[in-house]
């Protein structure tokens, strides 16, 4: 994320570091001198009135603070499938049904219908993304379903490395440690 804050920064520097939008509240308070809002308990907060996952971004903001100073490792994004109740292919069914919407195993976009995207970026560039299925209403992620994962090595790698077949045997064991910190940092959903 590319932040300028006039006033808040030397004229308006770049600072090219990992941040996530529920970051905004948290630096907007502190900024304004206001007092800060607890960080969530490891439940998400399901048990208190007001929290946040978001973490503060002033200190990136400090007049002498190096262009390395970095408050994430790692930004997490999560969105459900788009393809939720695509009609499922059939064994020589036609690409399309009766009424024109694309069967689920034809269409990459509509492959994994009912799953959700848990995605992390690295300050790296690195980028992983599980397709797990979710139990609902809950929203708990079934992360022993693994639906499909993608592996990038930087932002600009359009090659899927966690396609089946594609990554080397050490890359299998980045996306293993890649895994782990995906599902603690997602741990206050459950599952």
């Amino acid at each position: 994320m590319m932040l300028r804050i006039p006033g808040l920064t030397d004229g308006g520097r770049e600072i090219h570091q990992l941040t996530e939008h529920l970051d905004l509240m948290p630096t907007l308070i502190e900024a304004a001198g206001l007092s800060a809002i607890p960080r969530c308990p490891a439940d998400g907060g399901l048990a208190v009135a007001t929290c946040t996952q978001g973490i503060s971004l002033m200190p990136l903001l400090e007049p002498n603070a190096p262009p390395s100073r970095a408050v994430r490792n790692a930004s997490l994004s999560l969105w459900p499938h788009p393809g939720v109740g695509a009609p499922q292919c059939v064994n020589g069914a036609p690409a399309v049904d009766a009424e024109g919407t694309p069967c689920a195993a034809e269409h990459g976009t509509l492959q994994f219908p009912g799953s959700m995207g848990f995605a992390m970026v690295l300050v790296t560039g690195q980028r992983y993304i599980e397709w797990v299925n979710m139990s609902y209403p809950s929203w708990t992620p079934e992360w022993n379903q693994l639906r499909a994962r993608e592996y990038y090595l930087n932002s600009s790698n359009d090659r899927n490395l966690g396609a089946a077949g594609v990554a080397t045997p050490a890359q299998e064991q980045e996306m293993d440690k890649l895994s782990a910190q995906l599902h603690a940092a997602a741990s206050w959903l459950g599952g």
